[in-house]
């Protein structure tokens, strides 16, 4: 696995900067253009579904993930004060726009959400 990268989510431009670097990763992982596009707009919908730098601060956590001969983004989208949200429309398309989605929550109430896409 290769270095990881953690941005705080305090506001929307944080939100765009995350969006941007998980993209670029995305591009050097190998990936289409339009898997680029759904990651990245994947983590956006999923960070904005939390209340990411609007309702709660947070942090997003983008690396690259790499299992035998296959290369991909891992991105973890996390609530830190306490923000939890069911199961929303956001969150549903994201889960079309990636390969795996999971939900969790932390025994502090954080909710996380790791997106994972895989280069093809």
């Amino acid at each position: 696995m290769s270095e990881q990268t953690v941005l705080t989510v305090r506001g929307e431009f944080d939100i765009i900067v995350a969006r941007s670097r998980v993209r670029d990763l995305a591009r050097a992982t190998g990936m289409n253009t339009t898997d680029q596009a759904c990651i990245s707009l994947a983590t956006s919908s999923t960070a904005r579904a939390l209340g990411l730098g609007k309702a709660h601060t947070g942090q997003i956590l983008i690396e690259e993930i790499n299992a035998g001969e296959r290369a991909g983004v891992r991105v973890v989208c996390t609530t830190m004060n306490g923000g939890k949200n069911g199961p929303s429309r956001s969150i549903q398309e994201a889960r079309m726009m990636t390969d795996d989605l999971t939900v969790e929550i932390s025994p502090e109430n954080e909710t996380l959400i790791t997106l994972v896409k895989w280069a093809k």
